[in-house]
């Protein structure tokens, strides 16, 4: 079992004399499953890193091991919401909103699609937002478009 350690730790090693990268052992973690805690120890004290536990974010999303709900994407709708809210101060034209709305929003939403299926609901709550920017303005209260 030792040879798999070392055998993986030398494979780390020969990465890092290649490409001149050093993990570095404050922010690197390992994520085990299953497994014995002999074992996991084993792997932990041969590579020196730290356990890793999930959920955790990657490039702004959500690394999970189950499917992604409506929880998991708040922060989407949370980003959406709070570049939407920092444009309501602007005095924008329709066309300038909708130009934001294509260029911007939708590419945070399609960032997100690339990696994940999006709930329906999720989607839902992400259309209204841009539809109530696009129409209301910066008036984004309950009332209808202007």
């Amino acid at each position: 079992m030792s040879y798999y350690f070392d055998l993986l730790k030398t494979g780390i090693d020969s990465f890092s004399n290649w490409s001149g990268l050093v993990p570095n052992l404050n922010k690197s973690e390992v994520f085990l499953s299953g497994g014995s805690s002999g074992l996991q120890n084993n792997i932990l004290n041969k590579l020196g890193f730290q356990v890793g536990s999930l959920p955790f974010r990657y490039l702004g999303v959500p690394v999970i091991s189950a499917r992604l709900g409506k929880a998991d994407c708040i922060t989407l709708v949370n980003a959406i919401t709070a570049r939407v809210q920092s444009w309501t101060h602007r005095f924008l034209s329709f066309a300038g909103r909708l130009q934001l709305i294509k260029s911007v929003l939708y590419s945070i939403q399609v960032f997100w699609a690339s990696v994940f299926f999006l709930p329906c609901a999720v989607l839902d709550r992400i259309e209204k937002i841009i539809r109530q920017f696009l129409w209301k303005g910066p008036m984004m209260g309950p009332r209808g478009p202007k």
